[in-house]
């Protein structure tokens, strides 16, 4: 019932349906990487809330909008960062060194502009909870053509929350990720989901939802908003999901979902 409420309340800020279509299904998504611990039963599996989305359309045809559903996820992306930045400065003074330790940053969003280990590396290290927000999928599309940064084979994996793992004899990195929890938002025009996913053979294309934009956009005043009242709204409501996040995450079992027979 509160979600039902929430949504409803994101959605009344805009007044056109595409607009409320895609804040609806974006938000969705956002949020379905701001649950730990929650959980629900498929066929023989325990899955989680987790969704990839992709929303594809021709220029110009209102596709940014989906930015403001990013905002509901900067509240715990901000204090995961932080926390990592505390724990720098931590082993700085144990060690009694001004240089900088090493440390891999926790963040919720990571960013698809990485390589395929520091990518992994990334969501091994917020206990393999992440979202991928990228409103120009070939940024992506572009870093899988890169040997060092393919990792669509993750990203399979991801999906069904299956076990990621790799070692790199270089540095004697090991990561296993063993029940990753990644949630994707991509915007995009057609061309960019062919760059992406090239044929329909492609395990990425059945993870996605897809929102496709056909309409024509009409003229749109960009001078029509005087403030950022929706900007603050969802910075309000950010901050809501962060306490429901830090609730579920203290939880000593994991909260499911379960569906009655009828």
């Amino acid at each position: 019932r509160y979600f039902i409420e929430f949504f409803s309340n994101l959605i009344e800020k805009f007044k056109k349906k595409q607009e409320k279509d895609l804040i609806l299904l974006s938000a969705i998504t956002v949020l379905s990487a701001c649950l730990p611990n929650y959980q629900g039963f498929y066929d023989i599996f325990f899955v989680f809330p987790n969704l990839y989305l992709f929303i594809v359309g021709n220029a110009a045809q209102g596709k940014g909008i989906i930015k403001f559903s990013k905002i509901l996820a900067l509240e715990i992306d901000k204090s995961l960062r932080k926390s990592a930045k505390k724990t720098i400065i931590e082993n700085q003074n144990i060690n009694n060194e001004s240089k900088e330790v090493l440390i891999v940053p926790r963040m919720l969003l990571l960013p698809a502009n990485s390589s395929s280990t520091g990518f992994f590396e990334l969501l091994e290290k917020n206990n393999g909870c992440g979202l991928l927000f990228e409103t120009e999928a070939d940024t992506l599309s572009n870093i899988m053509k890169k040997e060092y940064g393919n990792y669509s084979d993750g990203l399979r994996n991801a999906f069904h929350h299956e076990t990621i793992c790799y070692y790199r004899r270089q540095n004697k990195e090991h990561i296993n990720i063993e029940k990753p929890k990644l949630s994707v938002v991509l915007s995009g025009t057609p061309n960019q989901v062919y760059n992406l996913i090239p044929n329909n053979e492609d395990g990425l294309l059945s993870r996605f939802i897809f929102y496709i934009l056909t309409k024509e956009q009409k003229f749109h005043n960009v001078f029509k908003e005087k403030d950022n009242e929706i900007e603050n709204f969802f910075l309000q409501k950010s901050i809501e999901i962060k306490r429901i996040y830090d609730d579920l995450l203290i939880r000593t079992s994991p909260l499911k979902f379960q569906m009655t027979e009828e």
